[in-house]
């Protein structure tokens, strides 16, 4: 029986510091047929050159050139990716980011799982142990998200991280074209999944998700919390739009020609399309469309 092969993609900025790291635990899979496609955002330190001296020493690892090699974004650099691989023998996709690292069984227990679930256009997410720069573990994160929440709050706030999923090569071609409106590719393959797929959750720590002053989780953590007052009355002042952004990406969502599986998306449109405020708030908790916490409930609902 031939061995599945797995794309992996790594979008890169500035990541010398972590780099190394992430790229030897990739190295060391379990799982030997994998090609690791890595797509640099314009870095301006060794983080190109890092990557070519990777490129020498294994044939899988392949650093991508793009024509335009200027800084685009997490969310464009993934896109531009996934477009690279799309016309490529493979069946599935990971991805990674810079600074984590895997456990040596990532490839491994990821792929069995999905080899056992897989039925159509699927995601299989896993859980993560959150370290700092050291590798000493922070917190141990529980199965608490699949169990306690509906697949419907997916919708108002994602809790699946890119580098803890896999897809198959269906939900791959599906969520090829990541709209601008979607707040990363994760989110996006999440929504796409959810509406035309299945979604399945492994309660198994895969890698080591490192925190630090520089990454993404740290800095939209702290954003979150920087002058509350002042950051909540400007994104009042641009309700407007953030409704205008969410009925344009559920309406690029729904274009998508394929049978739908789950009618969230679409009652989640009718929902935003609705012209009362009060009523939408009324609709949106009637049908389980809250945050995991209060704070980005009500904050969603105000904006809405």
């Amino acid at each position: 029986m031939k061995q599945k092969k797995v794309n992996i993609l790594m979008a890169t900025f500035n990541g010398e510091d972590f780099l190394c790291d992430q790229i030897k635990s990739i190295v060391r899979q379990t799982y030997t047929n994998w090609e690791l496609y890595i797509g640099d955002d314009g870095s301006h330190d060794r983080t190109r050159k890092i990557i070519a001296n990777f490129e020498t020493l294994d044939s899988r690892i392949h650093l991508i050139k793009f024509k335009d090699s200027g800084s685009h974004g997490q969310l464009l650099n993934f896109k531009r990716l996934m477009y690279y691989v799309e016309p490529l023998d493979y069946d599935y996709i990971m991805f990674a980011d810079q600074d984590d690292v895997w456990h040596e069984n990532k490839v491994t227990d990821t792929l069995d799982s999905m080899l056992q679930i897989e039925k159509g256009p699927t995601l299989i997410y896993t859980n993560y142990d959150e370290n700092d720069i050291h590798g000493n573990l922070n917190l141990r994160y529980g199965s608490l998200f699949h169990k306690k929440y509906g697949m419907q709050q997916l919708l108002l706030q994602n809790w699946i991280m890119g580098c803890t999923m896999m897809i198959n090569r269906e939900l791959a071609d599906l969520g090829i074209s990541i709209p601008l409106e979607a707040e990363n590719h994760d989110n996006w393959l999440v929504l796409v999944a959810l509406t035309y797929g299945k979604i399945y959750y492994l309660d198994e720590s895969t890698m080591m998700h490192r925190i630090h002053e520089n990454n993404v989780t740290k800095n939209i953590s702290q954003n979150k919390f920087l002058r509350p007052e002042k950051r909540f009355l400007n994104d009042l002042k641009n309700k407007k739009k953030f409704r205008n952004r969410n009925i344009n990406l559920m309406v690029k969502l729904l274009s998508i020609d394929f049978k739908k599986t789950t009618n969230y998306a679409l009652l989640f449109l009718k929902i935003l399309n609705t012209r009362s405020k009060l009523k939408r708030i009324a609709l949106m908790e009637k049908n389980g469309f809250v945050g995991l916490n209060l704070h980005k409930t009500i904050k969603f609902l105000l904006m809405v």
